[in-house]
């Protein structure tokens, strides 16, 4: 009985073992394990490609207030253009809550709803092909130099799926 047992406890183990273990060999060149990373972060005018979408912050400018509006004291607002462009074989929607500003105390801001922000994105589809170019604004500390923009193609996501580092 102890023999069946312990047989049948080392098969288990090793079908667990056989289970974990992938079939799939990583490439190795000049002896070196070569795997592919994911670009995570981007600079101004590099483009990122998620699932065949293009997203490109091709502009940053700091503004101190429109007519209507005006940031909080030690504030200032922080103008980004961003170019999505489908070139999946589905629609994709695009919408400006899909992006959000990290600034250099760790808070990551929604945009700022103003009134006089001219080419504002909106939300839409994009059907095959289709593209769009469009400003947000987010309120930031006034000269924070620590600012991302992170787009999140989920907004139930808690991680980003690429930031762009503002440089400015």
């Amino acid at each position: 009985m102890k023999k069946i047992l312990s047989g049948f406890l080392v098969l288990t183990c090793l079908l667990g073992m056989s289970a974990c273990s992938s079939d799939e060999e990583p490439s190795t060149e000049g002896g070196e394990v070569k795997q592919e990373e994911q670009k995570s972060e981007y600079a101004l005018n590099e483009t990122a490609e998620i699932e065949g979408v293009k997203y490109t912050l091709t502009a940053v400018e700091r503004n101190s207030g429109f007519s209507y509006n005006t940031p909080e004291s030690g504030k200032e607002y922080v103008i980004v253009t961003v170019s999505i462009e489908n070139g999946s074989e589905d629609k994709v929607d695009y919408n400006p809550y899909n992006f959000k500003m990290l600034n250099s105390q760790g808070q990551e801001i929604d945009n700022a709803f103003v009134v006089d922000l001219d080419n504002q994105l909106d939300s839409g589809e994009l059907t095959p092909g289709g593209s769009i170019t469009g400003r947000m604004c987010f309120e930031e500390p006034a000269g924070d130099t620590g600012l991302k923009l992170n787009f999140y193609d989920n907004i139930f996501n808690e991680e980003p799926s690429c930031s762009f580092v503002l440089g400015v």
